[in-house]
C-alpha cells in the first residue's frame, strides 16, 4: 500500500512537470522558427540593398526590377504556408522547421496590419504559426503585396498566448 502511495505522490509531481516541460519545448521550436524566417527576410533585404518584401510572397524583381532571372523570382516562402517550400523559396528546408503544434498547420503567414502586430489564436490562426508583418516608410501603416517595405515585424503565437519575442 505504502508502495502505490509513493508512486501517486511522484507521478502527480511528474506529470505537470512533463506537461510544462513540453509545451515550453514546443514554443522553443516556434521561436527557432521565428529565427528562421528573420534570417530570410534579412537575405532578402540583402539582395535588393535595403528594402524588406511587402508579404512573403513578394518576389525580388518586384521591389527591384533590376535584378533579373533566378534571384529576381525569389520570395520568402514562394506561395507555400506549409514545408516543403519550392527552390524560389528563401526559407530553406530543414528538419525541425514546421508548425510544432500541428504539423499540417501554416508554419507561416502573412498578418499585414497596423502597429503593433498581435497575432491570432485559434480560432482564427492555428498555434505555432509565424506571421510576418510589414510596414511603410512611417513604421506604422502596413505595407502590401508586391510592395516594398521599410521594416518589418515577426510574431508568433505559442500554445495558448502571443509569444513575448518579436524580432527584430
Amino acid at each position: 500500500m505504502v508502495v502505490v502511495v509513493v508512486i501517486g505522490i511522484l507521478a502527480a509531481i511528474a506529470i505537470p512537470n512533463y506537461i510544462a516541460l513540453r509545451s515550453r519545448a514546443l514554443e522553443a521550436s516556434v521561436k527557432a522558427n521565428m529565427h528562421s524566417i528573420h534570417m530570410a527576410v534579412e537575405e532578402f533585404n540583402t539582395l535588393v540593398v535595403g528594402l524588406y518584401p511587402g508579404d512573403i510572397d513578394t518576389r525580388v524583381n518586384q521591389v527591384d526590377p533590376a535584378i533579373p532571372g533566378n534571384i529576381g523570382n525569389m520570395s520568402i516562402a514562394a506561395g507555400v504556408r506549409v514545408p516543403p517550400f519550392p527552390a524560389n523559396a528563401l526559407l530553406r528546408p530543414h528538419p525541425g522547421f514546421k508548425n510544432p503544434f500541428m504539423a499540417a498547420s501554416n508554419v507561416i503567414d502573412n498578418l499585414l496590419v497596423g502597429f503593433p502586430p498581435i497575432p491570432p489564436g485559434p480560432p482564427a490562426g492555428p498555434q505555432g504559426c509565424v506571421y510576418y508583418s510589414s510596414y511603410q516608410m512611417d513604421g506604422m501603416t502596413p505595407s502590401g503585396p508586391g510592395q516594398p517595405a521599410y521594416s518589418y515585424r515577426i510574431s508568433a503565437f505559442g500554445a495558448k498566448t502571443p509569444i513575448p519575442v518579436v524580432l527584430p
